[in-house]
C-alpha cells in the first residue's frame, strides 16, 4: 500500500466515524472494498437477506457488515400486492437490520420506512426494488437500500441469522 492509499483510507475512515451518515454504502459494485450477498429461502415465511459488507484492503479490524432481513409472511398477498409499505403492511412484511464489526457484535435497534416493489417472483430466484430507509437507533446512523435486487435461494440457512 503506497502513501496515496495509506492517505486516502485513513481519509475515509475518518469521514466515516466523523460523519457517520451513509447514504451509498450500499452500491458495492461501484466500490472497490464492498462485497454484496442477497439471498433467499423459506420455511413458515420467505426471507430475504442482503448482507453487504466492507473490508478494507483485507484489515479485519476496519471490516464490517450491514444486513438487511426481510421477512414476507403471505407471499400470496405479497405477489398480488406487488409493492409493500414496510409501516402499513406489517401483517405481511416485517424487516430487521444488524450491523456487525469486529468492535462492535450487539444487536441494533432500528426503525424502518419505505417500499419494496415485487419485480418478479420466481422458484429460484426474486427480484424487488428497495427504497429503505434505517435508522440505527444506538448509533443515531442512518442507512438507505435503494435499488433493484436479485436475491437467489439458498438452502441449508442457519435459520438463527434473522433472530
Amino acid at each position: 500500500m503506497g502513501p496515496r492509499s495509506t492517505i486516502l483510507s485513513v481519509f475515509l475512515i475518518i469521514t466515516s466515524i466523523c460523519f457517520g451518515q451513509s447514504a451509498k454504502p450500499f452500491h458495492p459494485k461501484y466500490r472497490r472494498f464492498y462485497s454484496e450477498k442477497n439471498t433467499f429461502w423459506s420455511d413458515t415465511a420467505v426471507r430475504l437477506k442482503q448482507k453487504v459488507c466492507k473490508n478494507y484492503n483485507h484489515i479485519i479490524d476496519l471490516t464490517h457488515c450491514h444486513t438487511l432481513s426481510i421477512i414476507i409472511s403471505d407471499s400470496l398477498k405479497a405477489k398480488q400486492l406487488k409493492t409493500l409499505n414496510i409501516n402499513r403492511d406489517t401483517t405481511i412484511i416485517k424487516c430487521l437490520f444488524d450491523s456487525r464489526s469486529v468492535w462492535d457484535m450487539s444487536k441494533k435497534e432500528a426503525t424502518f420506512n419505505g417500499t419494496i416493489h415485487i419485480n418478479y417472483w420466481k422458484k429460484d430466484s426474486i427480484n424487488v426494488r428497495l427504497h429503505i430507509t434505517v435508522v440505527d437507533e444506538r448509533h443515531h446512523k442512518t442507512y438507505k437500500f435503494k435499488g433493484s435486487k436479485t436475491f437467489t435461494r439458498t438452502i441449508n440457512v442457519d435459520k438463527r441469522a434473522l433472530e
